[in-house]
């Protein structure tokens, strides 16, 4: 996909470069050089939904597949910004544990950048995050662990952390959308966020879908991302679990159609990091997440009193 670009202030698309090797033709959605990427967050778990009121089309059907986000969904999302000399990069995060938030690697966080949760954003107050350093990347899962400071000193209240991740395929049910298990995200798509640079004020929606299939490393599913959701979580709906990523797909925004597809059709479907085969591999998250539950967070995910 592309991300956003900003010449002189006017906004414009410019493709991005492949990150890594891909499975199949999806394409991912970077923050590099002169520009603006937005990334999405994501939310959890619950009850299956009904094939009636499964989404007609996975953006375009917005009442069903993306709203923007309320007071209680914009708090499991992270805003963030990298200055890159006259440029800047927008993607999402999310709060694993008050130390640490998960993003994407083709973010390319950096120390010293500041994030505004979506605890602050609710408030309306100024980025509360300052990136310390990337304590684990990778670039096959194409995922960033970050070690985050609070500019006040103590975490914003309100706001939300994973309380698990997967840990085996069997915590998804795959299929059509009467089958596969609902999926959700909250984060910036780019196409809600137009006006950004004139505004300076940055939109959270949330969106919801279904887990498609398995692909090498990745998960795909017909969650509504686009430019601009890059590096935010994919979660049950419900309870929470951190399942996936958001990182690519087959369009660009802009894109002849790009906004009007069938749900149950591959060519529209989006990708992110099999999360479960990640923490197989990371020692950070596992350190996180034995057994794959986060000891510092109840189940609604909120941080426990220490």
């Amino acid at each position: 996909m592309p991300y956003i670009h900003l010449p002189q202030g006017e906004i414009a698309l410019q493709k991005k470069q492949y990150l890594g090797p891909r499975v199949r033709t999806a394409k991912t959605w970077a923050a590099c050089g002169s520009a603006i990427a937005a990334t999405l967050m994501t939310i959890g778990c619950g009850q299956r939904r009904s094939v009636t009121s499964a989404p007609k089309d996975i953006y375009q059907n917005d009442a069903a597949t993306r709203h923007e986000a309320n007071a209680d969904e914009v708090v499991w999302t992270v805003f963030q910004q990298e200055i890159r000399g006259n440029s800047i990069g927008l993607c999402t995060g999310s709060m694993l544990t008050s130390k640490y938030l998960l993003t994407a690697n083709h973010c390319d966080p950096s120390p010293g950048s500041h994030y505004q949760t979506g605890a602050a954003l609710r408030e309306h107050a100024p980025a509360d995050l300052k990136v310390v350093r990337v304590v684990e990347n990778s670039n096959k899962f194409d995922y960033a662990i970050v070690e985050v400071a609070w500019t006040k000193g103590v975490p914003t209240e309100g706001q939300k952390y994973s309380p698990t991740i997967s840990t085996q395929a069997e915590d998804l049910v795959l299929g059509r959308d009467d089958v596969g298990t609902p999926l959700v995200t909250v984060g910036f798509p780019g196409d809600k966020n137009l006006d950004y640079p004139r505004t300076g004020v940055p939109r959270a929606y949330y969106a919801a879908g279904f887990a498609k299939r398995y692909t090498g490393n990745t998960l795909e599913y017909n969650i509504g991302t686009i430019n601009g959701n890059s590096g935010g979580a994919v979660w049950r709906e419900g309870d929470h679990q951190l399942v996936s990523l958001t990182n690519g797909g087959h369009h660009n925004y802009g894109e002849s159609g790009w906004n009007h597809n069938d749900p149950e059709d591959p060519q529209a479907w989006n990708s992110g990091a099999a999360l479960y085969m990640a923490y197989a591999q990371s020692k950070t998250l596992r350190a996180i997440f034995p057994d794959g539950v986060n000891p510092l967070v109840d189940a609604d995910g909120n941080l426990k009193p220490q």
